[in-house]
């Protein structure tokens, strides 16, 4: 099989790009494992889906998992970003039959009626600004309660995240995945309360 093409993050090469995910991979199959036995069928949300890349993780890590991408799918923090390429990607990966992508803003209140039982999001609400807290909110809402939220992103504001996100949630655990500065990478999972 062909390697999957991803994009290339803003501000970043191809090789970095391909790195930073190598990265991010191996920690997210750390942390799935902690989550939910392999075999459950689950219902996953991804917040800003890009073409795919954690979907790919979550579904083959949850062979079983029902999976929902949401995103606008034309922006500029991910080259080539477009519907038509991550369901190519959805299809060369063998998951579209599971998989659903849906073309919608993060900001503006989710119309779908599934409730979710994780919700994963890479290297997208750092792009929102002040609106991401409105973002939050949207995931929030279609969680089921119990269910984990994993948020990979470069927040220069952590505490004011971390403080808004504790509203609604419990810190499971917070995992460094580049450096330890203002803008290094961070993967933390929450679980509604």
């Amino acid at each position: 099989m062909a390697e999957i093409d991803f994009g290339t993050y803003h501000h970043s090469s191809l090789e970095e790009s391909i790195k930073l995910r190598g990265l991010v991979k191996e920690k997210m199959n750390q942390v799935l494992d902690t989550l939910y036995p392999a075999t459950q069928k689950i219902n996953i949300l991804d917040a800003g889906c890009g073409l795919g890349f954690m979907v790919s993780i979550a579904a083959k890590h949850f062979p079983y998992a029902s999976i929902t991408g949401i995103d606008i799918f034309n922006h500029d923090s991910l080259s080539g970003s477009s519907m038509e390429k991550a369901l190519q990607n959805m299809k060369e990966l063998g998951i579209d039959n599971r998989v659903v992508l849906i073309n919608h803003n993060l900001l503006t209140p989710f119309t779908i009626e599934t409730k979710f039982d994780l919700a994963m999001s890479n290297l997208v609400f750092h792009n929102l600004g002040k609106n991401r807290f409105r973002a939050y909110d949207n995931v929030i809402e279609c969680l089921n309660g119990g269910a984990y939220f994993i948020l990979i992103d470069l927040l220069p504001e952590q505490s004011i995240d971390m403080d808004y996100l504790r509203n609604s949630f419990s810190t499971v655990m917070e995992i460094p995945i580049t450096g330890n500065g203002k803008w290094d990478l961070q993967l933390k999972v929450f679980q509604k309360i």
